[in-house]
């Protein structure tokens, strides 16, 4: 086992775990010791996670909410929630998707820095402050179908830049 590699995963999703935990159980010593729980999981089974079926939050939200589910069996109190396991189903999902995002908006800011500035500039205006390509060529100086080449190369150079890492888009 890498001990630094499952220290900055660590360091990375403590929080997210514990403040997901404590948000579903709204008990902050519980949080505590099923984040510890958590944790541990992983830790005993760090070598056998594998990065082609899901990505390290997901795997980690997984275990997570699987320690949640055994400690509301154990936990008679919590007996009559049983009927709401479609609405726990859906949140669950709304978190892991929420994760999902994250990276995907992490790996893309990684992507942009890859690009040289007149790349960026192009893809900016064009994708996030939605600019079509006569507007562009104004503010850049170049022509319409210089913009549009740009625009296409670049988005293909980012779907290869996700593809390279296998994430999905």
């Amino acid at each position: 086992m890498n001990d630094q590699k499952f220290e900055a995963f660590y360091a990375e999703y403590y929080d997210k775990v514990f403040k997901y935990i404590l948000k579903k159980t709204g008990n902050f010593h519980a949080a505590e010791d099923l984040t510890m729980d958590t944790f541990t999981a992983c830790y005993k089974h760090f070598d056998r996670y594998d990065e082609t079926k899901a990505s390290l939050g997901t795997w980690v939200f997984t275990i997570a909410s699987n320690k949640l589910k055994n400690h509301y069996r154990s936990d008679q109190t919590f007996a009559q929630l049983q009927d709401y396991s479609a609405v726990d189903d859906g949140m669950e999902d709304a978190v892991v998707e929420a994760q999902h995002l994250a990276e995907l908006r992490d790996v893309l800011a990684d992507a942009l820095e890859t690009l040289n500035e007149v790349q960026q500039q192009v893809i900016v205006l064009k994708y996030f402050k939605n600019k079509n390509s006569k507007e562009i060529a104004q503010i850049t100086g170049l022509t319409s179908d210089n913009v549009r080449a740009i625009a296409s190369r670049t988005v293909k150079k980012l779907k290869d830049y996700f593809d390279m890492r296998q994430i999905e888009y």
